[in-house]
Parts: C-alpha cells; structure tokens; sequence
C-alpha cells in the first residue's frame, strides 16, 4: 500500500510538501499545490500514456494516474517530476530530496522514474493523509 503524507507548508503558503511510502518505506519527497491539492482519501493507481507529457517531452510518457469515485481517470491528476509548485495544476510533484519551507524539490525527474517504475509493479492504491499540519482553510 502506498501512502503519501503531507507535512510542511512552505514559507510562501503556496506549495505543501510530504512524504511518499510504500509498505512504510520512505520513497520520496512530494510537493503540490495549495489550492489544488488532491483531496484526502484512497485512490487507485495506474500507470498509463499521458497524453500531455508525450506531447511536451515528444516521446511515449508513462506516468501513475490517480483516481477513485470522487476525482476521475479523466481528470488526468498525475505523479511527475516538478521542483516548486507552478509545475503543477493539481498533480503530485516528487523529488528525491526536498528543501520545504522554500517549496522546492531537487532531483525531481530522478523521483519521477523511480516512482512510475515501483508504481508500475506495485500498483494497488495510493492513501493520502494530512500529516501534522492543518491544511483545510489552505485549500479552499
């Protein structure tokens, strides 16, 4: 079961920062953004074509796609590469590392591959949580 939880609200108060495991191993660093963050629950997982990544990197991209009852598959919520939050319009940016209060992660595309090809052979479902912070006033 994989599990992201977010933990840090970055100095600015536009970018959120957690934490991504599977089966309680530390994966990776996350990163979305305030306003657009996808909401708490369970979402399924399945790594497919992006139809607007393969047409911005030119090439057949393969990225996990989130979705369940509440947010659908054709949404197109994402888990890719980004290193602050204006990478993103409501999708789950990851990094292998991550400075926080800045909003920022580093080795983002090193993440993005890592993530999609443990996705890939470990789907199932992606839990998300509000960590030890208080995000809901921040995402309306």
């Amino acid at each position: 079961m994989w599990k992201l939880i977010r933990t840090t609200v970055s100095d600015d108060k536009k970018a959120v920062t957690g934490l991504l495991y599977l089966n309680e191993g530390f994966v990776c660093y996350t990163l979305e953004r305030v306003g657009k963050m996808i909401p708490v629950g369970s979402y399924r997982i399945e790594v497919s074509v992006s139809p607007s990544f393969t047409k911005k990197r030119g090439k057949k991209t393969y990225l996990p796609l989130l979705y369940n009852d509440d947010v659908p598959a054709s949404r197109g919520i994402r888990i890719h590469c980004g290193n602050t939050y204006k990478d993103s319009v409501g999708c789950v940016l990851v990094g292998m590392d991550s400075k926080p209060m800045a909003g920022t992660l580093i080795d983002s595309m090193k993440a993005e591959e890592m993530v999609t090809h443990l996705m890939n052979n470990n789907d199932g479902y992606l839990a998300i949580f509000d960590g030890a912070i208080s995000l809901p006033s921040l995402n309306k």
